[in-house]
C-alpha cells in the first residue's frame, strides 16, 4: 500500500459506487476492503443511489423531470477526483442498475459528468472468476462514455467464502492478494494526483 502524500492537503476525492442493491452484499463489502487498501492521500465517500434512479429516458432528462437522484449522481460524480465501481456480475454481465448509472453519468453527450474522470472497476462474484466479464463490460462501457480508464481488473471469486471479519473490520481470507489491489488504487488516484496538479497549474498561469 502506498504511503505518498499529495503536496495539496486536501485528500484525493475517490467516489465509490457498489453496483448490487442488496444488503449486505459481496461488492459492498470488498469496498469496505478497498477503502482501507487506498493510498495515504486519498479518502473514499460511497453514492448508494442507484435504486432511485429512473431508468434513462432522454425525455425525462431535464433538472424539472429527472429527479433527484439523477442529478446527485451526476453532482457527486463531478465534484470527485477519481471514480471506484465495484460490480457484482448477473448473467454474465454488470447489473440493469449500474449501467443505467453510467447512462445517465454519460449525458449530455460529449459533456457528462464522466468525461475524463479516471474510474476504475473492481469486482467480487460466487463463481470461480469473480466477475471478471462483468468488469470487463464496465470499463468498456465507462470509456465510451468519456470516462479515463484504468486497464486493471481485481477480481475476487467464491465470494461466499472470500470475505472474513474480525471486530468488526472485513478483510479478504487471503490477504495475499491485497497488494494487487493497492497497486490498482494507486494507479487510480494517480490519474487522481495528475488531474488535479493540471487544474492548479492551469489556475496559476490564468491568475
Amino acid at each position: 500500500m502506498s504511503a505518498r502524500i499529495s503536496n495539496n492537503s486536501t485528500p484525493i476525492r475517490v467516489l465509490g459506487i457498489v453496483g448490487s442493491l442488496r444488503g449486505g452484499s459481496h461488492n459492498a463489502r470488498l469496498m469496505e476492503v478497498a477503502r482501507r487498501a487506498l493510498p495515504a492521500d486519498a479518502v473514499l465517500e460511497t453514492w448508494g443511489g442507484l435504486g432511485d434512479l429512473p431508468h434513462y429516458n432522454e425525455d425525462i432528462d431535464t433538472p424539472e423531470t429527472a429527479g433527484h437522484a439523477a442529478g446527485d449522481l451526476r453532482a457527486a460524480i463531478a465534484s470527485a477526483d477519481v471514480l471506484l465501481l465495484v460490480t457484482p456480475e448477473y448473467n454474465g454481465t454488470i447489473p440493469g442498475v449500474l449501467k443505467n448509472a453510467v447512462d445517465w453519468a454519460s449525458r449530455p453527450a460529449g459533456v457528462g459528468a464522466l468525461k475524463g474522470k479516471p474510474a476504475a472497476a473492481i469486482g467480487s462474484s460466487t463463481g470461480q472468476f469473480g466477475g471478471v466479464w462483468a468488469q470487463a463490460d464496465l470499463r468498456r462501457s465507462l470509456g465510451i462514455a468519456g470516462a479515463r480508464v484504468i486497464d486493471a481488473e481485481f477480481a475476487v471469486p467464491r465470494a461466499a467464502e472470500a470475505f472474513v471479519e474480525h471486530d468488526g473490520e472485513v478483510s479478504l481470507a487471503d490477504e495475499s492478494v491485497l497488494p494487487a489491489l493497492a497497486e490498482l488504487l494507486e494507479s487510480l488516484v494517480e490519474e487522481g494526483r495528475k488531474n488535479r496538479s493540471a487544474r492548479e497549474m492551469a489556475t496559476a498561469e490564468a491568475a
